[in-house]
């Protein structure tokens, strides 16, 4: 009964207090209207006790999220009766009692609905409030109880006047969306109150009463070739013509959309925001993002307000200093004073995706002189909506923002023009570890008439480190060059330089210390990238860095309260400056010499760089990294494609562009300064490496090459890059022989620094061992001083195989045979016959020369690639096909064949059986070879019969054909060994029947058997060295080369009876020699000997031995 009774008691005064304290007055947008205890102007909101009670508000929530009713909670305050109580919906958080309240977030936009809720959870009062012009309320009339109204006079605190408007109007609508259109139009305008009044103009203005009346349908045909309008007022003075960034008008009529802008009006409302949109008939939209920006034409062109011109202040003070005139112009002029609003537009595909009203202002430094502008974008509530909603950026996962510029490429825009210099080295070096900005490129249309490119960017600021790294406002340190101040404090920045000037860092104590203040790998690369690029305009300007000053945060590094830099203004680098021989320059002596060149190497801008290198393990930091970004990012491979691509995508609008502005002065010198990059691409990489081994007195580079694992088997890190990652193309940094479908990476690097290699196998691989320069090494990590030209091969095999003896050998006697007669399809992948292992080449198409290069993994059902097919009792069969990307498990084009491991130490002699078949002929002639080798190191080489010929089964014309080989012997020396190794090798000849059909052919093995058997021994007296010695040949032989016919490479086997000198010459048709093979004393047995035939012609060729007093010849067929 107690409990029933508080409940009542509870909901009682809950309900009490629910009808008498209200939302009385709001204010959106607060200009000029009041002010905070910290000065600031922002929205607020009042509430009203209008009963005769006090009334306590703790634990009440106040929100703009019907999800999150508290989303702030009021403190322990009370309302008295009749009072009235402001809180500020400012997000900086402030509930002390007896203190002004801060609510801990701010509207999302205006037109949101506030609530206040009880602590019951019960909605205690809500108001949704429309968009309302800045320093207007929405507010109720009577006090506490009457309806909401429009109030013009404001009253916070205090009772609200009667004086009110009924409410504001909607925007007028359009009939016709805003976009491009192939022919004329005619446009009505419509709103939802018949009893309204119409307003338009079409020069950029608001409209007002006083403008033209909308009567009837407004045509909006194709813009004659008319004079120009805006674009005719000169936006720089004329001093700037003698400086190389003179203006001139434009040279032909320019495109040209309508703007209209209208309003609504009616006596006892608010006129309506205006409705703004831009329609371009008879024209097409270019593959780039279209923006149109509205504004009346004074807030950009007026003398004494207008944001884009020299204007009042420069008529008056003349030109002010340097090269830019700072700072006698508007347009140099800064701060809220100089934000204009504006309509934004934005179109793609032809269409308007979204108009929104927005602020503007004049962006950058010196290039503000410049006759076109950077712009500066400011979402704000004031004009409607807090953030641009819109994904700006593609590859971005982005999609508000409340700030973005609008750049002219900065000096790039006057100076060997390409208008992408600088977005293109920031997204060049986008996956380093710095903070680069966004890019994308448009075209802007200002009131209607043509502007050019402008780069779409992202800015550093506030808001950018909130959206990127959850770092609010009072937790964010943001300063530049010497330490000033941008957002925060430097505190901390300047106690780390005076650590630095007491302790230095050369001592490893000393930069661990540091270490914990600045990210060194962060300002590693941000240096490298700068010197790289020859940014002359640095480190003396153009340098910002920031830290979070927070609690640190486990789930955000960048939360971790270093100090870290920002990549922005590049505009000097890869060849703006000096054009031609730019990528002489030494840009390490420049920054590492505190000799005082220019202002941009001053000292105090290069403490930090020179301080740190003093520190022997941060120089080969530094070294190291920057030789391995000149062996990636910066290689000529990696960066020519990408500027490539980045002019292709805005070269179709470089010609209207230039109609607009005459920088640069024509088609012709835009493709040339796009050279000078691509040429700077080319040399740059040279002489930054003779650089640093001057600057460090270092030795000369050597090369570093890698054979990079399959994809899906393993990777390397090498130093900082990996290189086991998926294919790029072509193109990718670094990489070599790609079209021999074997991905070599190779680099140089500088024998005084440690090359650092690690090996990481794939789920269901093992890293076995590295090859290098012919050595083994097992250590999964690998430290070396590249003395001379490395190469270096990583080895993995599937997990639970083992590396150094794959697969496990069959332990043949004379009782034990070893026998293969199945494999089926559904046999699991990565799985082998008993004791084998079937294996990829080193190169596609494998041909007999080909090294083994790994173990297949894959499925033994698939249908299509190259794979290998489980057949049953007919075995398993090999098909390599022309798609380098294979299947999952085999390396496209690159079978091999299959190896069989045997134990031979108790067996004398061993004899070998097999079946092979030609399931699909096909055009491109594959074999099937038996090999073998002693041990699982070094070639294979050919078991051959008695006249010195390998075992070969060559594809038939038939499918379904195939041949039974065997028993043949083996060498002698296989046997009696605790490991040999036969491989069925399956390899391209070099024969192709059909031009037209590059089809591999499929040929399968089966019905394997081994036998080994004991030699019983002979008669008392036998010669081990007489005829009877079934391991010498009696007589000479000479045998047919192999393959035959043959591209570039063969072998040639011949069999010496006695110890002979042999002497093996080529003879073309006519007689001629050609090649002297052997020259020399052989002993007694079994030879062959290679022959290298690249520099001769197509034909057929004769090859002639002489040995013991007997000449024999044979010919062969070279085919190339």
């Amino acid at each position: 009964m107690r409990l029933l009774a508080a409940l009542l008691f509870l909901a009682t005064l809950a309900g009490s207090l629910h009808a008498q304290v209200a939302i009385n007055e709001f204010m959106p947008v607060n200009n000029v209207t009041l002010a905070d205890d910290d000065g600031d102007y922002g929205a607020w909101l009042e509430l009203y006790n209008y009963s005769e009670e006090l009334h306590h508000l703790h634990a009440y929530g106040l929100s703009d999220d019907p999800g999150d009713p508290w989303k702030w909670v009021f403190p322990d305050v009370v309302i008295p009766p009749g009072e009235f109580m402001i809180i500020w919906l400012s997000g900086k958080d402030r509930s002390e009692s007896g203190s002004p309240l801060h609510t801990g977030f701010t509207p999302a936009h205006t037109g949101t609905t506030l609530r206040l809720t009880s602590l019951q959870g019960v909605l205690v009062d809500a108001s949704e409030a429309p968009q309302i012009p800045s320093d207007h309320s929405w507010g109720r009339y009577p006090d506490g109880t009457g309806t909401f109204r429009i109030f013009t006079l404001p009253t916070p605190g205090e009772s609200n006047l009667e004086e009110h408007l009924a409410g504001i109007l909607s925007p007028p609508e359009f009939s016709i969306r805003p976009g491009f259109y192939s022919d004329s139009l005619l446009l009505q305008l419509h709103h939802e109150h018949p009893d309204v009044t119409l307003y338009y103009t079409t020069d950029g203005s608001v409209p007002d009463t006083s403008s033209l009346r909308y009567d009837g349908p407004i045509g909006l045909a194709p813009r004659p070739p008319d004079s120009n309008s805006v674009s005719m007022i000169r936006p720089t003075p004329p001093e700037g013509e003698d400086k190389g960034y003179g203006w001139f008008p434009p040279q032909v009529p320019l495109d040209k959309g309508h703007t209209i802008r209208a309003v609504a009006a009616k006596p006892g409302w608010l006129t309506s925001p205006p409705a703004t949109g831009t329609w371009f008939p008879g024209l097409e939209q270019t593959e780039l993002p279209v923006l149109s920006i509205t504004v009346p034409e004074e807030s950009f062109f007026d003398s004494e307000h207008g944001i884009y011109v020299p204007g009042a202040i420069y008529d008056s003070l003349g030109f002010g200093d340097g090269s830019w005139g700072r700072p006698n112009a508007n347009y140099f002029q800064r701060g809220e004073e100089w934000e204009r609003e504006a309509s934004l537009e934005w179109f793609e595909d032809g269409q308007r995706v979204f108009q929104q009203d927005i602020g503007v202002r004049i962006h950058g430094g010196g290039s503000r002189a410049l006759p076109q502008k950077s712009l500066r974008l400011y979402a704000r509530s004031d004009y409607g909506q807090t953030h641009i909603r819109h994904q700006v950026f593609p590859e971005e996962p982005y999609s508000e923002y409340k700030r973005l510029i609008l750049r002219n490429s900065g000096q790039d825009f006057f100076r060997r023009t390409t208008m992408f210099r600088d977005a293109f080295m920031q997204r060049l070096v986008g996956d380093l570890n710095v903070e680069t900005q966004a890019y994308r490129p448009s075209v802007l249309f200002l009131n209607g008439e043509y502007w050019g490119i402008h780069n779409i960017r992202e800015r550093y600021d506030k808001h950018y480190f909130e959206r990127r790294y959850e770092v609010r406002e009072e937790h964010l340190d943001l300063l530049e060059l010497q330490a000033q101040i941008k957002e925060g404090d430097n505190a901390h920045y300047l106690d780390m330089l005076a650590y630095i000037e007491e302790h230095g860092v050369a001592d490893p104590v000393d930069l661990e210390h540091v270490s914990g203040m600045m990210d060194l790998e962060n300002f590693i690369d941000y240096n490298i990238l700068q010197l790289f690029f020859r940014n002359t305009d640095w480190p003396g300007n153009n340098m910002d860095f920031w830290r979070y000053s927070g609690p640190p945060s486990p789930h955000i590094p960048e939360q971790d309260g270093r100090w870290r830099w920002l990549v922005f203004d590049l505009d000097f680098g890869f060849g703006l400056q000096e054009g031609h021989g730019a990528w002489e320059f030494d840009m390490v002596r420049f920054v590492l010499d505190p000799e005082e060149e220019t202002y941009a190497n001053r000292p105090w801008a290069t403490f930090l760089l020179r301080s740190l290198l003093e520190n022997p393990g941060f120089r080969d930091a530094f070294l190291r990294r920057f030789s391995d970004l000149l062996n990636a990012t910066f290689t000529p491979e990696h960066m020519k494609p990408l500027i490539r691509e980045m002019a292709d995508v805005i070269q179709p609008e470089i010609p209207p562009h230039i109609e607009r502005w005459s920088h640069p002065p024509s088609f012709r010198h835009w493709e040339q300064h796009v050279g000078v990059m691509l040429r700077f691409a080319d040399e740059r990489p040279q002489y930054q490496f003779s650089h640093l081994q001057n600057h460090f007195d270092l030795q000369d580079p050597k090369t570093v090459s890698v054979v990079m694992p399959d994809a899906g088997i393993g990777r390397i890190h090498l130093n900082t890059l990996e290189l086991g990652l998926p294919r790029q193309g072509p193109e990718a940094a670094g990489l070599r022989n790609w079209d021999d479908g074997i991905k070599t990476w190779e680099g140089r690097y500088f024998p005084d620094v440690p090359v650092r290699l690690a090996a990481e196998p794939s789920a269901g691989y093992r890293f076995s061992h590295w090859v290098v320069n012919g050595d083994t090494i097992p250590d999964p990590v690998l430290e070396l001083h590249p003395e001379d030209n490395t190469a270096i091969h990583p080895h993995f095999v599937p997990d639970g195989q083992s590396g150094d003896a794959l697969p496990e050998p069959f332990v043949l006697t004379d009782t034990t045979s070893y026998r293969f007669d199945r494999w089926d399809a559904g046999s699991r992948s990565g799985t082998y016959p008993p004791n084998m292992a079937f294996v990829y080449m080193d190169r596609v198409e494998p041909p007999l020369n080909a090294a083994v290069a790994g173990f297949t993994s894959g499925s033994y059902d698939l249908d299509g690639r190259t794979r290998i097919t489980g057949r049953g009792e007919d075995g398993f069969a090999f098909i390599n096909t022309s798609n380098l990307d294979g299947n999952p498990g085999y390396p496209g084009r690159r079978l091999g064949g299959a190896i069989l491991a045997l134990n031979t130490v108790d067996a004398d002699q061993v004899m070998v059986s097999w079946e092979a078949g030609t399931v699909s002929p096909n055009s491109r002639e594959y074999a099937l070879r038996l090999q073998y080798r002693v041990g699982d190191q070094g070639p294979f080489r050919d078991v051959v019969d008695t006249d010195g010929n390998p075992y070969v089964y060559v594809r038939s014309d038939s499918a379904g054909h195939q041949r039974h080989s065997g028993p043949l012997p083996l060498p002698p020396d296989a046997a009696g060994k605790p490991r040999v190794e036969l491989l069925w090798r399956y390899y391209h000849t070099g024969m192709r029947f059909d031009p037209e059909d590059g089809s591999r052919s499929k040929l399968h093995i089966a019905a394997i058997e081994v036998q080994g058997s004991r030699d019983t021994g002979g008669d008392p007296g036998d010669d081990p060295d007489n005829a009877d010695n079934p391991d010498l040949p009696d007589f000479l032989h000479l045998g047919q080369n192999y393959p035959n016919p043959f591209n570039t490479h063969t072998r040639i086997p011949f069999l010496l009876h006695e110890p002979s000198h042999v002497t093996i010459t080529v003879h073309d048709v006519t007689g001629r020699k050609v090649a002297l093979l052997v020259d020399e004393a052989h002993p007694a047995g079994r030879h062959t000997i290679s022959f290298d035939a690249r520099s001769l012609a197509s034909g057929v060729y004769l090859y002639r031995m002489s040995a013991s007093g007997v000449s024999l010849t044979r010919s062969m067929v070279l085919i190339k």
